[in-house]
C-alpha cells in the first residue's frame, strides 16, 4: 500500500466517521465528560474506604498529613512507640485509624 493509499484510505475513514463535525464534536465532549465524572466518584469510593479503614499504611498517612513517605513512616513509628508503651500491640507500618485521627485533631473519634 502506498502513502497516498493510506492518506486516502485514513481520509474516507474519518470522513464516514464524521471527525470534526459538529455531532462529532458533541459526543466527544459527553464522552469526555462522562469519564471525568467516573474518574471523580473512583475517587471518592477511595476516600470513602479511606475513611471505614480500621487501620492505616503510609499511603494513607502521607494523604492525609500531605508529607513524604519518609515522614510519614517517622509519625507511624512515633505513634506506635506510644502505643507499645501503653501495652498495646501495633504492627510495623500500620497504625490505628482511631489513634492516628486522636493525636492529630486533639479528640477522641468513634471507631
Amino acid at each position: 500500500m502506498t502513502q497516498e493509499e493510506l492518506t486516502a484510505m485514513v481520509q474516507a475513514e474519518a470522513e464516514r466517521l464524521g471527525v470534526g463535525s459538529p455531532e462529532f464534536l458533541r459526543r466527544h465532549l459527553e464522552l469526555m465528560e462522562e469519564v471525568e465524572r467516573i474518574r471523580q466518584r473512583e475517587e471518592a469510593r477511595k476516600e470513602e474506604q479511606t475513611r471505614q479503614k480500621q487501620v492505616l499504611n503510609v499511603r494513607d498517612v502521607m494523604a492525609a498529613l500531605e508529607v513524604s513517605e519518609s515522614k510519614a513512616y517517622g509519625i507511624i513509628k512515633k505513634l506506635n512507640q506510644e502505643l507499645e508503651a501503653q501495652g498495646y500491640i501495633t504492627v510495623r507500618g500500620k497504625i490505628s485509624r482511631v489513634y492516628f485521627e486522636e493525636k492529630l485533631y486533639g479528640i477522641k473519634t468513634s471507631g
